[in-house]
């Protein structure tokens, strides 16, 4: 009994300028990848005979250079259902694959002699079905001027990646016609709910938005953050006894104070929270650059944005470590100390069966710090040392017994290999 949008809007739903110009029930499609690897040595391929043939006019708009896997575009939508016709839609899916592959293979030019398919998919992924609609439905225009809501819980960056409705069949368009965005935008809280089950959360591709707007939010990095934030309010609806979801929505800045915790970013919303000992602390380092200045720790920023620097950076990395340093005028009695390092998400690191994706991409984030200790000093005496190796993660949460102390000092020995040591964040607490 959810309400819920289905297919494309019309211009006049919600005044997008892009959207189509008659409503109509066509969603983008569901899609089968595939993997195939060099053998060394020529290997035929002879199609299925219930498989497609395609030809080089046909993939004009289709770029298939890269042959060790593919493709997103091997696409079929249309007027077929991806729930009730799920079955249908991968039989067409398999007999586009394999001419796609035939293509390739048995095509002078592609250089495809050596290889053979590896691995093909079977479950076809599914892009879009219903969107169920919230208390606020998410619209190009949010996107495209980046508006900030004041219920932000999380948000996305992908540009607007609308697909041909009709998918692999439109061999005259192409596949996808891309609208792009100046900055990150808000997904605010009232499109995680449902407008009318009211004990119903929405996340991932369910959220309230526009076919347009869904171009972007329905990436998996994006879902990913949607889901953090929806779970987190669920969570926080049990444990005030709340009836329904939008109940949450009295309770926004502790949700979103919670969510920047736990390690989130929300574009515009900054440490807050008065339980948050670090706050309270005067910062110094034993060394830093002019840009990554100690205090930017305690300034309730997470990312570099617009140019602005908002970690601490070090002045090189000597051999006894680089010191950050907290101090309070009175002891503090902590328990647990979270540190938000840097992994540079600047560049690109992502989960793909590609492999020229893969060789472009960086192994490792070198900026994240490796090894350091937390020294914690009460009146000039070392209280407490605890040690970390070998770190992989960007979000350090450590807890120990309740100490009482009033200084101290993070030791950062090395990195993953930058010359630098880069922290965004340091939290100090009692829970």
């Amino acid at each position: 009994g959810a309400e819920y949008m289905y297919g494309r809007e019309d211009k006049g739903a919600y005044g997008e300028p892009d959207a189509a110009d008659i409503a109509d029930r066509q969603v983008m499609g569901s899609s089968l990848m595939f993997t195939a690897k060099d053998t060394g040595r020529p290997v035929p391929f002879i199609k299925p005979d219930w498989a497609y043939t395609f030809t080089e006019e046909d993939l004009k708009k289709r770029p298939h250079k890269e042959i060790t896997s593919g493709y997103w575009w091997i696409e079929v939508s249309g007027d077929l259902d991806p729930i009730d016709n799920a079955e249908e839609i991968r039989d067409e899916l398999l007999k586009i694959l394999y001419g796609i592959w035939d293509h390739i293979k048995n095509t002078p030019g592609h250089n495809a002699e050596n290889y053979v398919l590896d691995w093909v998919g079977f479950l076809p992924g599914k892009r879009e079905s219903r969107r169920l609609k919230g208390e606020y439905v998410l619209t190009e225009q949010d996107l495209s001027s980046c508006r900030a809501f004041p219920d932000v819980v999380a948000y996305g960056g992908w540009d607007m990646d609308v697909h041909v409705p009709s998918g692999i069949l439109s061999t005259d368009r192409e596949a996808t016609t891309y609208y792009q965005l100046r900055d990150v935008y808000d997904i605010p809280y009232r499109c995680l709910y449902s407008v009318n089950i009211k004990n119903l959360f929405l996340a991932g591709r369910a959220i309230s938005v526009t076919h347009m707007a869904f171009g972007s939010t329905r990436v998996m990095g994006t879902c990913a953050v949607v889901g953090q934030a929806a779970g987190t309010a669920a969570a926080m609806a049990v444990t005030r006894k709340l009836c329904s979801a939008g109940e949450v929505s009295a309770y926004i800045k502790e949700l979103q104070q919670q969510l920047l915790r736990d390690g989130c970013f929300l574009p515009g919303i900054k440490n807050e929270d008065q339980g948050d000992l670090a706050k309270s602390a005067s910062v110094s380092a034993s060394s830093f650059k002019t840009e990554g200045d100690p205090q930017n720790v305690i300034n309730g920023e997470v990312r570099n944005r617009h140019g602005v620097c908002n970690a601490y950076v070090s002045d090189g990395i000597s051999p006894s470590g680089e010191r950050l340093i907290l101090k309070w005028d009175k002891k503090i009695s902590a328990n647990r100390i979270l540190l938000r390092f840097d992994t540079n998400f600047r560049y690109e690191l992502t989960i793909t069966i590609s492999d020229s994706t893969r060789k472009n991409q960086r192994p490792f984030p070198i900026e994240l710090v490796k090894d350091y200790d937390i020294e914690l000093y009460r009146n000039e005496n070392k209280v407490k040392t605890i040690s970390k190796r070998e770190n992989i993660q960007r979000c350090n949460d450590i807890c120990f017994d309740t100490e009482l102390f009033d200084r101290a000092e993070i030791v950062m020995y090395s990195t993953h290999g930058a010359s630098d040591v880069s922290v965004f964040e340091v939290r100090v607490y009692h829970d």
